[in-house]
């Protein structure tokens, strides 16, 4: 199954002080975008970013199930404090055959 998946921080700001800041990138930030960029070679993760100017990531990823998308962004260090959104992608020949067959069912009926 494809799932869009997209995460943006829910922090407005970084944080005041500038060693939690280095910490967060160096065992939130950069830890995630690795994990992120080495889905995307193993083909786990078929096409994403960084949201321009956003502190967000969009991607299309290809999993078994909601369970296991699920469980690969949970395990990204940077999961807590970034709200996620994860949605179920139907194909688009699946969508053509499903409408294909509702147009045939209007048509028997008139």
């Amino acid at each position: 199954m494809l799932y869009f998946v997209r995460m943006e921080s829910q922090e407005a700001t970084d944080p005041r002080d500038p060693k939690e800041l280095m910490n967060r990138i160096e065992k939130s930030v950069f830890p995630s975008l690795e994990t992120l960029q080495k889905l995307e070679k193993d083909r786990k993760i078929l096409g994403g970013g960084v949201i321009a100017g956003r502190r967000a990531i969009c991607c299309v990823v290809e999993a078994n199930s909601n369970e296991e998308v699920a469980q690969i962004f949970h395990d990204l260090p940077i999961w807590g404090f970034c709200r996620t959104e994860i949605h179920p992608l139907e194909t688009f020949e699946g969508r053509l055959n499903l409408d294909r067959k509702s147009l045939s069912k209007i048509k028997e009926q008139y």
